[in-house]
């Protein structure tokens, strides 16, 4: 079990540091950061831990929109072989309703613009 420190902080983000929940500020990696105590990021973290953390933040992002994707060609596929299936039996207007807000779920603005940054 990790001890916590006696020294106070050097930032407010730092307080997580010791847990391992905290994410590195790069501004302090390159310079100075100019938020001081005030910044969310932890100080304590080195430039290698930095590169490391943004790493992983976008092998986890790619994942995610990798899993996305592959969701998005599923529906498209239960779309298709459920509409032939409602044609035959003349509901199809259920069928979209259920299509369309799984769609508007998939197709959050947040994970959307993340996955398009990559």
């Amino acid at each position: 079990m990790l001890e916590e420190p006696t020294v106070p902080c050097p930032s407010i983000g730092s307080s997580k540091h010791y847990l391992g929940l905290c994410k590195p500020c790069d501004f302090k990696c390159r310079s100075s950061c100019r938020f001081g105590y005030q910044c969310s990021f932890c100080h304590i973290c080195g430039p290698a831990q930095s590169r490391q953390w943004k790493k992983q933040k976008k092998s986890f992002w790619k994942q995610a929109c990798a899993g996305e994707a592959v969701t998005s060609r599923l529906l498209k596929l239960v779309v298709a072989n459920r509409m032939c299936r409602s044609e035959q039996t003349r509901q199809p207007h259920k069928l979209q309703g259920i299509v369309l807000s799984f769609q508007s779920f998939l197709t959050g603005t947040r994970t959307q613009a993340l996955c398009s940054g990559l």
